[in-house]
């Protein structure tokens, strides 16, 4: 940070850049340690999709996300659809 105060170089990111950064980083590690998680050789299936799971509710409560769709609509789309 000294560098970047006393250099100022072009490419250097901006304060906004370094808040944002700062409150993604604790998002970033839950799916860090998620991926890390699923790679223990004990874990059955159900137990990766749980993972999973829980990975996605912390993330839609950390990011405040809510769905518009019906929660049984969303049981009935169809897996294989692509977008």
């Amino acid at each position: 940070m000294i560098h970047v105060a006393d250099k100022r170089p072009v490419q250097a990111p901006s304060t906004q850049w370094w808040v944002i950064t700062g409150a993604l980083a604790p998002l970033f590690e839950r799916i860090a340690f998620t991926f890390a998680t699923l790679q223990f050789s004990n874990l059955v299936i159900c137990q990766q999709c749980q993972e999973v799971s829980n990975l996605m509710v912390d993330i839609t409560v950390g990011l405040d996300i809510r769905s518009t769709m019906d929660a049984a609509l969303i049981n009935e789309i169809d897996p294989t659809m692509s977008i």
